[in-house]
């Protein structure tokens, strides 16, 4: 599974135009293939790696950025000694060279609010690179005003981000809405603190990350529930079902291959054994989450289900097997009211929620996006 694009580019983009100015000049040698070897290095990584934290990782083990700056920098001190030796190596030299690397890097970046901080802070590199300052001061000046760290560029936009909100949105899953605006906001306060806008890629991915631990319990909670209520429903509508006059022919009970007397047998292994496999399902479900039946149609796995329209039952349906799960205990058999209502509703197609294929979105907090 490749790393995001998305988060990827940003990062490598700085290193790219650099590449294509050593290119460009027509440098090489060993220094220009060990940049070549890096970088294809980092985009292997960006290939395979699972996700962006485990390819900030290696990169880092191996330290591929200092492997390809260091590369870089002996690639154009080269090439500045072999076209003047009196000028090799002195001030205005190493710091045109970087100037001269510095706006490929600019150039290569998208002008767009997403890269807005990281194209100022090359610009405000540039501008220190021209200002007449000393080779030496120059690159402290770099690390003083936090400029080498925000031209590293960021793992994720806020675009990026902004487009997982809207997807939790679409899909109706309201715990991924909570958390992926809660990641936003995380980027906003880092943004907000960070030099010229550029949030640190590591301090945001820890952010993340642990609000991702926050949520994946919640998460797993709000599944079990759901998965829970939805067998305790089709239990119920199963049994009622059993004692009706077209259980004989529905492909619930008369399964492929099966003869006529198996039919009857799985019908009547439902309508004997379904009250006490519900009695139990229930209990453990109480047990776990402190619900009854009666306690679904008010909770909020129901009732986002139920707007996002994928229950598949109607609201009549539902009506009626709340008034079947009363009597539905071990030894009983169905009222022949509730028996004939659910024949009426199969016969008329009414038992299916007609809205199944209509999709909504949950809304999404102004401001936010």
């Amino acid at each position: 599974m490749a790393v995001d694009a998305m988060m990827l580019d940003p990062m490598l983009g700085p290193f790219k135009g650099m590449l294509a100015e050593v290119d460009a000049k027509g440098l090489a040698g060993e220094d220009v293939d060990a940049m070549r070897v890096a970088l294809a290095r980092l985009e292997q990584l960006g290939a395979e790696s699972a996700d962006i934290t485990s390819f900030t990782a290696t990169v880092t083990n191996e330290n591929l950025f200092m492997k390809f700056s260091d590369a870089y920098g002996r690639a154009l001190a080269s090439a500045a000694k072999a076209g003047a030796e009196d000028s090799a190596g002195d001030d205005a030299t190493m710091i045109a060279q970087n100037v001269t690397a510095l706006k490929g890097a600019l150039a290569s970046i998208p002008d767009d609010a997403d890269n807005a901080a990281y194209r100022d802070a090359l610009g405000a590199a540039i501008a220190l690179g021209e200002s007449g300052l000393s080779y030496p001061v120059f690159l402290r000046r770099l690390d003083e005003e936090g400029l080498s760290d925000a031209m590293q560029g960021s793992t994720m936009t806020r675009s990026g981000i902004i487009k997982d909100i809207h997807f939790a949105a679409e899909a109706h899953f309201p715990l991924d809405l909570e958390r992926r605006i809660a990641q936003l906001e995380a980027f906003d306060a880092l943004k907000a603190k960070a030099k010229f806008g550029a949030p640190d890629n590591l301090v945001y991915t820890l952010a993340a990350d642990r609000i991702d631990w926050e949520y994946a319990p919640l998460q797993a909670k709000w599944d079990a529930i759901e998965d829970r209520w939805e067998g305790i429903l089709t239990m119920v509508v199963d049994w009622l079902d059993a004692h009706t006059d077209f259980a004989f022919y529905d492909s619930r009970w008369r399964l492929p291959g099966c003869s006529d007397e198996d039919v009857r047998e799985n019908i009547r292994h439902d309508k004997e054994c379904l009250p006490g496999y519900l009695a139990v399902r229930e209990a453990i479900f109480r047990e776990y989450f402190g619900l009854g039946f009666d306690d679904i149609f008010t909770h909020e796995t129901y009732l986002n289900a139920k707007d996002a329209n994928w229950l598949d039952y109607s609201d009549e349906r539902i009506a009626l097997l709340r008034e079947t799960r009363p009597g539905m205990v071990p030894g009983a058999v169905a009222p022949d009211d509730l028996i004939k209502r659910s024949e009426e509703m199969h016969g008329a197609k009414a038992d299916l929620n007609p809205d199944r294929a209509v999709r909504t979105s949950l809304p999404i907090p102004k401001g936010v996006a």
